[in-house]
């Protein structure tokens, strides 16, 4: 399959790129496919649709560090087994898989850490849609437009979620910070 997906790339950082990727991450991205849609076939469409997804942007991935693009990947397999189980089951589901929860584990400088934490603690706390918009822009750097297009949304609907998002981590924050005080 790796060879089928390396013909779609052109330059040969693409390549090594996308090899580093799928060599290191196939498995884990099967696994949390399977966690949400609890169906072998179904995991196995979501991790092909993720690294289709994965080569069309794959400009992204050049530049990433490791711990961005770990938790990055986890958005996009896991945004792809939700679509996948909305289109073919049409259930709510619960997101709070600690498997998830740990894959967005980000390494951060001691000083950072406590800071770091309390706002992935937060942003855990928001629905679903706030939390990926808010991830892919503020961790990963993603545009407005990119973000629409990645969570096949429309731009519009992209900004309402930053804009929401942000105020709801806001007054999750200071409830934090009021709690601390006491």
């Amino acid at each position: 399959m790796l060879f089928i997906y390396m013909a779609m790339l052109d330059s040969e950082d693409e390549k090594e790129t996308f090899a580093q990727i799928y060599n290191t991450y196939s498995q884990p991205m099967y696994q949390i496919a399977y966690a949400v849609l609890q169906d072998v076939q179904e995991a196995e469409d979501a991790v092909q649709i993720s690294f289709e997804k994965i080569i069309l942007h794959i400009d992204k991935f050049l530049d990433t560090p490791c711990s961005k693009m770990r938790s990055l990947i986890v958005i996009i397999v896991r945004n792809t087994a939700v679509d996948l189980m909305r289109k073919r089951r049409s259930i709510p589901m619960d997101f709070e898989d600690e498997a998830v929860q740990t894959a967005l584990d980000l390494t951060a400088c001691d000083e950072d850490r406590m800071n770091r934490e309390m706002l992935v603690h937060a942003i855990g706390q928001l629905k679903e849609k706030y939390a990926s918009a808010l991830e892919l822009k503020y961790w990963h750097g993603f545009t407005e437009r990119e973000i629409a297009a990645f969570l096949n949304i429309s731009a519009k609907a992209a900004n309402s979620r930053l804009v929401r998002g942000r105020v709801m981590l806001r007054k999750l924050l200071e409830q934090e910070a009021n709690q601390i005080d006491k």
